[in-house]
This record gives C-alpha cells, sequence and structure tokens, in this order.
C-alpha cells in the first residue's frame, strides 16, 4: 500500500511537470489558453522517407534538399513561434483581467 502512494506521488509529479513544460494549462489558465500555446508551436518539419523504397541517390537528394530548405526556413519558422507564444499569453493575460473585472464588477442585467 505505502509504495503505491509513493507511485502515485510520482505519477502526479511528473504529470505537473509536463503541464508545465508543453503548455497544458496549467491552474488560474482557461483551457482554451492551454489548447492554444499547445499549437503555438510551429516547426520546419520532418524529413519524409517518401512513403516507399527509393534509390540511394534519390534519398540522398531529398536529404539534401530537406536540410538546405530547413537551414532557409527555420529563421522565419523560430519568429513565428516566438510571436504565437507571444500572443497566447498576451491573449490569456487579457483573458484573466477580464474575468477579474467580471468579478469585481458584475452585471447589472443578470
Amino acid at each position: 500500500m505505502e509504495n503505491d502512494d509513493g507511485l502515485r506521488e510520482v505519477v502526479e509529479s511528473l504529470k505537473s511537470e509536463l503541464r508545465v513544460s508543453s503548455g497544458l494549462p496549467r491552474d488560474g489558465q482557461s483551457e482554451s489558453a492551454g489548447a492554444l500555446e499547445l499549437l503555438a508551436g510551429v516547426a520546419a518539419g520532418v524529413p519524409s522517407d517518401g512513403g516507399r523504397k527509393s534509390g540511394a541517390l534519390t534519398r540522398k537528394v531529398r536529404g539534401t534538399m530537406f536540410r538546405l530548405t530547413r537551414w532557409y526556413v527555420e529563421p522565419f519558422v523560430l519568429q513565428q513561434r516566438s510571436f504565437n507564444l507571444a500572443a497566447v499569453r498576451y491573449i490569456a493575460e487579457l483573458e484573466r483581467r477580464i474575468a477579474e473585472l467580471e468579478r469585481e464588477h458584475p452585471s447589472r442585467d443578470a
């Protein structure tokens, strides 16, 4: 029984660490903001196998083209990722401030 409690603690600790590092909603953060933060990450892509067997020359050419394309595109992708994360954090902050204002000044119509 004691081992089960220790295991649960470890699992919960790992879940919270993953939530923080992956951008999942944290306490006090809306679920939509967490989802936006997950989608904000942009990547240049991964090389494709082509889906079928191809010759050694074709694989080398594709690999070289992928590396050259990634070298060219990666700076733009990094800028876009930074912008996306900043926008998501700003939106989350605005959501928090709106909720705070709604708590302080409830609508008289309701």
